[in-house]
């Protein structure tokens, strides 16, 4: 959502405002994911709201950069709004960051007490240091494994086995931890890693695992929900600035409708692609909350390597199941 000092010459004289927003897509085409359509939401009920004073354009697919390129614009106000991975504003650190630790919630009704609770709303203005305001979490999905040639039960079943992770320390040493052998590479090269029998699986969440055809080389997939990475719905500090208070709540009540909406799509997603890969004749491994803390148990040394000091924090997240 690109905004020229033009523009804010314009909101300064209260006349017709026009911005750009900058969705970031995962494993889908434009127009067809939960992210785009959420964001679509989002711009219709803003410009319903005030009337189409505010109008709020939608550039998919990185046209206005790459994630870090945008969280960049949007902190100077270049791009107004842009909806990003928590994995890349999160600064080293930072209170954000434990959001994303591993084992960390006992499944997404977890997780949504947390992010819509007091802890989860209070981080969405720990962003200001970077020029920019949280509005809305959205659902990325819960991480898990996917193999080759055999089903993953129990850790010792990764022992060995080369995974394929994003370009993250800290999935790295999650993946080493339970025993395999990391293998950083980015999405798009996944399917190939697989083929050409360069790793033995790699994890992600159920549509990015099917709608790149993953399922059709690493046919199983267990349901370990070792991670639950948050999508965020931002805008730029310098933006908000400009905008007088009714506005602003505008904003603000607008982008929470449009995470309530952008939620239920993305679980009606991890349906689809569920019948998807059964139906493929993948096999899908559910784990018992026992079993899921044979894996919690191996991994737990990071939780103090990581985030020393945020003990009371991670205490207080799981308090709130």
């Amino acid at each position: 959502m690109l905004m020229s000092g033009g523009l804010r010459q314009i909101i300064r004289n209260g006349r017709k405002l026009q911005y750009r927003i900058h969705p970031f897509l995962c494993g889908e085409p434009a127009g067809g994911t939960s992210f785009h359509k959420g964001s679509k939401i989002f711009c219709r009920l803003v410009e319903e709201r005030t009337e189409d004073r505010i109008r709020v354009e939608v550039y998919p697919e990185g046209k206005l950069g790459d994630e870090l390129s945008a969280i960049h614009q949007v902190s100077y106000g270049g791009i107004d709004f842009a909806r990003v991975s928590l994995a890349t504003v999160a600064e080293n650190g930072s209170d954000t960051e434990v959001l994303m630790l591993p084992y960390l919630y006992s499944g997404r009704e977890h997780m949504w007490k947390v992010l819509d609770g007091p802890i989860g709303t209070g981080m969405l203005s720990d962003f200001t240091d970077q020029g920019l305001v949280g509005l809305a979490w959205f659902d990325g999905g819960a991480r898990s494994f996917y193999t080759v040639g055999s089903p993953v039960h129990e850790p010792e079943d990764l022992r060995g086995l080369r995974i394929r992770v994003q370009d993250s320390e800290l999935m790295a040493e999650l993946v080493t931890a339970l025993g395999a052998e990391p293998v950083k590479a980015v999405y798009a090269d996944v399917y190939k890693l697989l083929d050409l029998d360069q790793a033995d699986g790699a994890e992600n969440n159920l549509p990015s695992y099917a709608a790149e055809n993953h399922y059709r080389l690493a046919n199983y997939y267990t349901l370990d929900e070792h991670s639950r990475i948050p999508e965020l719905l931002m805008v730029s500090e310098e933006t908000m600035k400009h905008l007088d208070e009714k506005d602003r709540e505008v904003i603000r009540q607008c982008a929470s409708e449009a995470s309530a909406y952008q939620r239920q799509l993305w679980q009606n997603y991890e349906m689809d692609a569920m019948d998807m890969v059964k139906d493929a004749g993948c096999q899908i491994i559910s784990l018992s909350q026992e079993e899921k803390q044979a894996f919690k148990k191996e991994t737990a040394s990071l939780w103090k390597e990581y985030f020393p000091g945020k003990e009371a924090l991670i205490k207080e997240i799981q308090d709130a199941q």
